[in-house]
């Protein structure tokens, strides 16, 4: 049980971190607007960093479900 809270801090860790993340991958596409298949791809990145959020969101309700087995 006790890893599965720690496990549950470590994910819910992770997710806002990654939305940081997301948010300064959109930042930098911004400013290197001038170098369009960069740009995109950063872009990209920040719509792909918000479906691991989703996934990580779906592992805290499995956890939390298992904590109160």
């Amino acid at each position: 049980m006790e890893d599965m809270k720690k496990l549950k801090s470590l994910v819910e860790h992770w997710k806002f971190h990654n939305v940081e993340h997301a948010e300064t991958y959109l930042k930098w596409s911004e400013k290197v607007s001038n170098h369009e298949a960069l740009s995109k791809v950063l872009q990209q990145v920040s719509v792909e960093s918000i479906k691991v959020n989703d996934l990580l969101k779906e592992a805290v309700a499995l956890i939390e479900k298992a904590l109160k087995e």
